[in-house]
């Protein structure tokens, strides 16, 4: 029976420590806090009316007859009043309960957040805000926006007359867990487009793009104004390379012009020499 009374009461009071900690721990939601509370008022009646009930297991029956006739009364009465007990332990977990279950989804949705930065993947569509900016403010390129491919999601699908960029999302929180697994799905998805890949960290970093060492992508740090900076700048090296060499290709078929020229030139000297 001390066994017994014992467990009861070192688990009802492990109990209430808990409560306690968990109204700690999430002093900043007052709807927790209150239930919380709320548990903890339920424990610690169930945690008094324990103590009474289990009494008589603690101290000898006394000398004094009113005190004596309640002990024997607990003595008899315990199972009632543990029940009791029981019951407002009940409704403290029961009270608590919406708080667990909000906890578990709470610690669900945090260890799948950490599983899809660890795999470095990048949201399934871009925001609304960012949709309405880009339309805004960015240069007059095509753009497309959440495309589906065999190897991932491009966020942004940028088309200049120049070329094509895959544009990468990596959440600022996936970059520190999941960057190089990011890289590659990166440079996957930017292979399956034809088009250069731009891994875009929405965070804090360097100023100037980046380029992968391992894989052709370019990592880009910051506001979206500096992706558009690299887009402008490569733009203007492709299309001065075209130009070059369109110039080159213009150059030599003037060049072989001139030779089929002189040849033909030379031939009919030759015929009026022979």
């Amino acid at each position: 029976m001390i066994l017994l009374a014992i467990t009861v009461l070192v688990l009802l009071l492990a109990l209430r420590e808990v409560t306690t900690n968990r109204i700690h721990r999430t002093r900043d939601n007052p709807t927790a806090v209150r239930r919380w509370r709320a548990a903890r008022r339920w424990l610690n009646l169930a945690l008094v009316i324990s103590a009474l009930a289990l009494l008589p297991t603690f101290i000898d029956q006394p000398q004094l007859p009113v005190i004596a006739e309640a002990h024997t009364l607990l003595s008899y009465a315990w199972p009632l009043i543990l029940g009791a007990a029981a019951v407002a332990a009940a409704v403290a977990a029961r009270t608590a309960l919406p708080e667990l279950h909000r906890e578990r989804e709470r610690r669900a949705a945090v260890a799948r957040r950490n599983s899809d930065a660890a795999k470095g993947l990048n949201p399934s569509r871009i925001s609304d805000e960012l949709r309405q900016w880009i339309d805004q403010n960015a240069p007059a390129h095509r753009y497309r926006f959440d495309v589906e491919t065999s190897a991932g999601i491009a966020n942004i699908v940028v088309e200049t007359e120049e070329a094509r960029y895959a544009l990468y999302v990596l959440p600022p929180e996936h970059a520190s867990l999941g960057f190089t697994p990011a890289l590659q799905r990166c440079a996957r998805v930017a292979g399956v487009l034809n088009a250069r890949g731009v891994l875009w960290v929405p965070g804090d970093g360097p100023e100037e793009p980046q380029r992968s060492r391992d894989h052709p992508v370019y990592v880009i740090y910051g506001s979206m104004t500096r992706i558009f900076d690299l887009i402008e700048r490569n733009e203007t090296a492709l299309r001065r390379r075209r130009e070059r060499q369109a110039r080159l290709k213009d150059y030599a078929a003037a060049s072989a012009e001139r030779a089929n020229e002189e040849e033909e030139a030379q031939r009919q000297r030759h015929s009026r020499a022979r």
